[in-house]
């Protein structure tokens, strides 16, 4: 890695994990055999470069479930935007699959990623994703559910934050998400 790590996520039995810093993202299997450079000797323990292989940067938060990483950055190919991407725990060679894949001119900054489970439309619980962030430029507050089994988009959520004005997001146990900034609090019911 080039930058000291920010944070890191490990899976549920703590065997595979990603350690991120600003521009880098580092994959580790720690349980996975692996040849040395070509010379039939084998070591344990797996690293990949995943910034590098779907070339992102300037990352911004990371979560794990049971089968996938999701991660957020606002960089692809050094242009700005919003990528949102999953990839798979137990095979992250894989193309990832976009969630959000929008460019723009816009720096997104206090990034909030969080799990969420609701009814869906069946009446079943389902997991949703819940994304947060504030945008430069047009300084606005964004709040996203997306249903992390059709990638589709639920709910979108958009206010009015200054930039420089700091704001924090949290997911309740309610499924409302409260918005704590110098204005107040804010909460909206991001559930059925």
């Amino acid at each position: 890695m080039l930058d000291p790590p920010s944070f890191g996520v490990f899976n549920e039995d703590q065997t595979k994990c990603m350690i991120i810093s600003t521009n880098d993202i580092l994959y580790i299997d720690l349980n996975r055999r692996c040849e040395i450079d070509g010379t039939g000797e084998f070591k344990m323990g797996y690293e990949l470069d995943i910034d590098e292989q779907e070339s992102i940067g300037d990352i911004l938060n990371i979560l794990a479930d049971e089968k996938y990483f999701y991660v957020l950055a606002n960089k692809k190919h050094g242009i700005l935007g919003y990528y949102l991407l999953m990839i798979e725990i137990d095979h992250p060679e894989r193309e990832a699959t976009y969630l959000i894949n929008w460019t723009n001119k816009f720096n997104i900054r206090q990034v909030g990623l969080n799990f969420m489970e609701d009814e869906n439309d069946e009446k079943e619980l389902q997991k949703y994703l819940v994304v947060s962030y504030k945008v430069e430029g047009i300084n606005t507050y964004n709040v996203f559910v997306i249903d992390v089994k059709t990638h589709l988009i639920r709910f979108w959520f958009e206010s009015y934050q200054l930039y420089e004005s700091p704001i924090k997001g949290f997911l309740l146990s309610t499924n409302d998400f409260m918005m704590l900034s110098k204005d107040g609090i804010n909460v909206i019911n991001v559930g059925s």
